[in-house]
């Protein structure tokens, strides 16, 4: 199975590489609406979010969008040597700053705080390299969301996806938390 999830990242890395710019900037913002006309989004106050890295989908529109619409903002910051998240507040971009593999973490420094352990009023948008329409999906390979999830099963979830990512069928375990739902740019899949 692992060898077969390393095939498909490496195949999606490819197929992002190919997109311009404009064109991931453009289907974010097709995603984005979906998201924006879901009830899980309207009735939420928080959102737990990640800070999209080049080819994936861009994720600072939704933030701003969310901070404007008066809902709290909490991003995640790498515990390595712990193999955990944890997830802090913004209130603008500046409080985020390079931390692990280069990925945007929010900087208490900076006066992101620790945000609580999340409720029914959270609505988590997690990362993923690929989908399929049972909404299993495949990470970047170091577990962290599944392991978040696993001490918070009752958080309401999603996730953001080209097309393209959504693939007949990805390999997935037991350990392997899926998305409530996947936002595309044509879809939504639940």
């Amino acid at each position: 199975m692992d060898e077969e999830k390393k095939t498909i990242r490496a195949q999606i890395r490819r197929l992002r590489a190919q997109m311009t710019r404009e064109e991931i900037g453009q289907r974010s913002l097709e995603i984005w609406q979906r998201v924006l006309e879901s009830d899980a989004y309207r009735s939420c106050s928080v959102i737990y979010i990640y800070m999209s890295l080049p080819g994936e989908v861009e994720t600072r529109t939704l933030i701003q969008r969310a901070w404007e619409d008066g809902k709290k903002v909490a991003v995640p910051k790498t515990d390595l040597e712990k193999r955990q998240l944890h997830f802090y507040e913004i209130r603008h971009f500046g409080q985020v700053k390079p931390g692990v593999m280069g990925i945007l973490e929010p900087s208490e420094e900076e006066g992101a705080r620790r945000a609580p352990d999340p409720d029914g009023a959270v609505l988590m948008i997690m990362p993923g390299v690929a989908f399929d329409r049972r909404r299993s999906r495949i990470g970047y390979g170091g577990g962290f969301y599944d392991r978040y999830l696993e001490l918070h099963p009752h958080l309401q979830t999603a996730a953001a996806a080209f097309d393209f990512q959504i693939l007949d069928k990805v390999p997935a375990g037991e350990h392997d938390k899926k998305p409530d739902c996947i936002y595309t740019p044509s879809e939504v899949i639940r």
